[in-house]
């Protein structure tokens, strides 16, 4: 037997060597174990190692099926780590995310690393343009991001960031001194503040859970006496209320309660302001003869219609009529029409969904 072989059949006796093959221990024994004792407790590290493996904070995204409850219904903020197996600031990075991921405790966050060339279809929704790139997604909502080797600073804010959003999913102590602070702002009339706050802690199941009640109030509220006159959408804000009972309002405490009251107030007054009255009924009655007798429609009505709805916050109803005078004669009152749309445009926002195709059908006439 040669030298290396003694030496194994010296140490391993229960190994026989033939000229092709040999006989070994029971399978469940290590090759490295001399004995049963060596075995187990080997046996036990690898399971140990395996079990570590399964709750370990890093994840490599293996099928698209697994996106869905890997990242976007993750019970804690998830670090979404795009990269490629040819990126080599991809490399650089990959050693900085898993010991800063691995530093913290145990449920805080977790990792999920996502390869864009074995999925393509998630880089496209992504938008992603440079690699690496990595999300921070929470809710299935994406909170922040950043590309290629961030320095030190944006760093550890990114993870400072994914750990308030975890703090702030489950501390009490926190939901109770932002909702304290969101009733500051409401007082100090910061109504565009107070409703980001709200709509963004209105994401997270546990704030919605304890204060959901309080939020959807607060929420009308910044909404409706945030807003211009012109720009009040009752129908939205009334809509986003439906489901308050008034049990729901009076289990809530009176700061709340106050809000529900002055919402009712202001959406029954403007809702009355929008109600037809004479001067509409007789501008309405004057074009409606016009049409009987088939003749066309005196622009003057239709403009003064388009005024008085303007007034009464019914922006739909003018914006087609002054769209109707256009249709007829753009140049009309050296383009009257035209001028009072632009500037309702203006008044409601170039966001708005009424603008967005208010202007469509104006440049379809225009042009």
């Amino acid at each position: 037997m040669s030298a290396p072989r003694l030496m194994v059949a010296q140490k391993y006796p229960m190994i026989t060597y033939s000229k092709f093959n040999f006989s070994t221990r029971p399978p469940d024994w290590s090759p490295v174990a001399s004995n049963a004792a060596e075995a187990d407790t080997i046996n036990k590290a690898k399971e140990f190692i395996k079990e570590a493996k399964e709750a370990s904070p890093i994840t490599e995204l293996q099928k698209l099926s697994d996106w869905q409850l890997e990242v976007m219904e993750s019970p804690v903020p998830v670090i979404l780590d795009c990269y490629a197996e040819w990126c080599a600031p991809c490399k650089t990075l990959d050693p900085r995310l898993t010991e800063k991921v691995l530093s913290y405790q145990e449920g805080q966050l977790k990792l999920v690393k996502l390869n864009i060339d074995s999925f393509p279809q998630l880089s496209t929704g992504l938008s992603i343009k440079q690699i690496p790139a990595v999300f921070l997604i929470f809710k299935g909502n994406v909170v922040d991001m950043f590309q290629g080797l961030p320095d030190d600073k944006t760093f550890d804010e990114f993870f400072q960031t994914a750990l308030l959003l975890n703090s702030m999913a489950t501390d009490q102590n926190i939901m109770e001194d932002v909702m304290s602070k969101v009733k500051q702002m409401i007082t100090d009339d910061d109504f565009a503040q107070a409703e980001t706050v709200l709509a963004d802690s209105y994401q997270l199941e546990e704030w919605r859970s304890k204060y959901g009640t309080q939020m959807i109030i607060g929420l009308a509220y910044c909404r409706l006496f945030k807003q211009d006159e012109v720009r009040k959408d009752t129908a939205n804000i009334r809509a986003s209320l439906e489901n308050l009972t008034e049990q729901k309002i009076m289990d809530c405490e009176e700061f709340y309660q106050d809000l529900a009251y002055k919402i009712d107030n202001e959406l029954e007054r403007l809702e009355l302001i929008q109600l037809p009255d004479d001067r509409e009924q007789e501008l309405r009655q004057q074009i409606a003869a016009n049409e009987s007798n088939n003749q066309m429609p005196n622009l003057d009505d239709l403009f003064d219609l388009a005024t008085h709805l303007h007034g009464k916050n019914r922006m739909e109803e003018a914006i087609e009529l002054l769209l109707e005078i256009i249709a007829i004669d753009r140049n009309w009152n050296k383009r009257a029409a035209q001028t009072k749309l632009t500037d309702i445009f203006k008044q409601l926002g170039a966001t708005t969904e009424i603008v967005k195709e208010g202007r469509k059908k104006l440049s379809k006439l225009l042009f």
